[in-house]
């Protein structure tokens, strides 16, 4: 094997495996954690920082068990922006 260029196509088996299991440590983190993590971006929102809110629930992986009630918390927390933003607004 020439070791100035290494194979990392697609079809190298290591490097297959590597991505396989990467991918599941990170659903596997997201599973073990998913309350957690919503927790703390409705703290976050609750202390009026919206968008590290958003922030912290965009990037949940679809395949993880909690991936509904992030949307369902991202949908809280963008309603609670809204709100927000209405009160300052009427406050003029």
């Amino acid at each position: 094997m020439d070791l100035t260029e290494p194979d990392i196509s697609g079809n190298n088996e290591k490097i297959a495996n590597l991505m396989r299991t990467g991918r599941q440590r990170i659903i596997d983190y997201y599973n073990t954690n998913f309350r957690n993590i919503i927790a703390k971006a409705k703290q976050l929102a609750n202390n009026d920082q919206f968008d590290e809110a958003m922030y912290t629930l965009v990037g949940f992986p679809e395949d993880c068990e909690g991936y509904q009630q992030t949307l369902a918390g991202i949908n809280e927390i963008y309603m609670m922006q809204l709100d927000r933003q209405a009160k300052e607004v009427l406050k003029e």
